[in-house]
């Protein structure tokens, strides 16, 4: 039997605790060869259905660009500007969110 063992990871909008979601991290071996973390939050809400993905080096690395990624998509409305032709890049990350 195989095991397979998968962590628990919050991300909030800024200092705001009533709005934190909570999702996976996973490690992982990323595109240039070292270890690190990929976590993927679902931020659902009575307003929003959606996943926002990162990886990072590090858990606090990946800490930090999914609590961004919540505050884009619930304040800044990122999938909109997406819709509109800007993605990550605009943001100076390397993030991406997908639709659930």
């Amino acid at each position: 039997m195989a095991i397979r063992i998968t962590e628990l990871f919050g991300a909030k909008a800024g200092d705001d605790w009533g709005r934190h979601y909570m999702g996976i991290i996973k490690h992982c071996v990323l595109p240039n060869g070292q270890q690190g973390v990929f976590g993927r939050i679902d931020i659902k809400d009575s307003e929003h259905n959606e996943v926002a993905c990162a990886s990072a080096n590090s858990r606090e690395q990946l800490g930090v660009k999914l609590d961004l990624l919540v505050l884009m998509v619930l304040d800044y409305g990122i999938l909109d500007l997406k819709a509109n032709g800007m993605n990550s890049d605009t943001f100076g990350t390397n993030m991406t969110i997908g639709l659930s």
